[in-house]
């Protein structure tokens, strides 16, 4: 029985398998599901190699996307589920710092000395249940080290992505940056910015999800590639230990909004700009600009009645600003805040505020006269109402301040 067998895209893995074999083709589970077979972890994805060539692959299977056909990759449509199918491959020249000019299709032994760390290029045959390793990866997996596939200078020069991925593996495994493939990364750092924003962005917030982020987000300044990828922004290991050790949130908006707001409090144009920049979500970078914009009244929150705080928690994302708060300033805040927000929860029924009892129309009625001050007057209503937990809407009407 594989230990693949647990994995939600097992039933399509097996399918695909099944099909490429009885046509006559190898399959073979590949790269990083294979490094996390050992690891005993659970595989995001599970990839297939195989020796059929695109055209090939696509006529087997009733659904293909061709999304890299010069390249020898199909994703496969299959019992739900999505996979992708790569033909073994020999690639061609760099020369563009991010993907190779021409592949030639070839054997599992050559696909395995062009892949990048020697972790992520092992393959599994499922037919004879054994791992399938050319380049020692084992060996580095056992003793926990990251090492390029052959030459770390041409590993990274070929594609300078493969610098932020080798942070990346640090970042999620714990494992050593061995000597040679970090001269190959601090030689080329200077290049990174070969790498598309979309692309950094997305191997960035996996480093920040990683057990080993600070060490990793150490990494980047160690090897000179923190003043590349982040400019003039302070580099502080203190903050990091904080705000993204193990036991840190994992969520990609919170680590998003503490990653910049930890770097950025310059003004809230400052932080959309740079939200943009990196190609963040439009939400995304809403929040952050929220966050940013509550942190001065959750500053002043010694001046702020329970009731107060309550109504800012129960605004779209006022919890999250909340722990945003907590987050950056943890150790600083005093124990005010902590009793202000236990106070500020009793005012919620199962997780939400009672409605306010009365409207516009309630007042205009009982003689205050239409215009703003209706909306100080509902504000203030809506306060009592909470405080002295009236439930009788005519009881909160005899609060109303008429006009004189």
């Amino acid at each position: 029985m594989s230990a693949f067998e647990k994995h939600p895209q097992w039933k399509a893995i097996e399918s695909i398998h099944k099909t490429l074999t009885q046509n006559g083709y190898r399959a073979l589970v590949a790269g990083g599901a294979v490094r996390d077979l050992l690891l005993q972890r659970m595989p995001n994805d599970i990839d297939i190699a195989t020796d059929a060539l695109p055209e090939q692959v696509e006529g087997l299977f009733d659904k293909t996307v061709m999304v890299g056909k010069a390249f020898g990759v199909s994703r496969v449509l299959i019992e739900g589920q999505d996979i992708e199918v790569a033909t073994f491959r020999k690639d061609g020249l760099y020369k563009d710092g991010r993907k190779p000019e021409s592949v030639e299709f070839t054997s599992a032994k050559e696909d395995a000395k062009r892949r990048d760390f020697t972790i992520n290029a092992l393959f599994y045959d499922l037919d004879k249940k054994e791992i399938m390793d050319f380049v020692g990866g084992q060996k580095d997996i056992m003793t926990k080290v990251i090492r390029t596939v052959g030459s770390a200078d041409q590993r990274f020069a070929e594609d300078k992505l493969r610098i932020l991925r080798a942070i990346r593996f640090h970042a999620q495994l714990g494992f050593t940056i061995e000597q040679q493939t970090t001269e190959g990364i601090r030689k080329h750092a200077i290049l990174i910015h070969q790498v598309s924003h979309e692309r950094i962005r997305d191997e960035w917030i996996k480093i920040l999800k990683g057990d080993f982020a600070v060490s990793a987000i150490g990494r980047t300044n160690d090897f000179g590639l923190w003043s590349q990828l982040f400019g003039s922004w302070k580099y502080s290991s203190d903050d990091y230990k904080k705000l993204f050790g193990i036991d840190s949130s994992k969520d990609e908006e919170v680590l998003w909004i503490l990653w910049f707001l930890s770097h950025c409090q310059e003004s809230k144009e400052k932080l959309a700009e740079i939200g943009m920049q990196w190609k963040l979500p439009k939400s995304t970078i809403q929040k952050i600009v929220y966050c940013f914009q509550s942190l001065s009244q959750l500053r002043n929150i010694h001046n702020v009645e329970a009731v107060d705080l309550a109504i800012f928690m129960s605004k779209p994302n006022g919890r999250l600003a909340l722990e945003i708060y907590q987050q950056l300033y943890q150790g600083r805040i005093k124990e005010l805040f902590f009793e202000k927000v236990q106070k500020a929860n009793t005012f919620f029924e199962n997780g939400e505020l009672p409605t306010i009892l009365v409207n516009g129309e309630d007042l205009i009625a009982y003689g205050v006269s239409p215009g703003p001050r209706i909306a100080k007057e509902l504000k203030r209503l809506y306060r009592i109402q909470l405080i002295e937990k009236i439930t009788v809407k005519e009881e909160l009407l005899g609060k109303i301040i008429k006009d004189q």
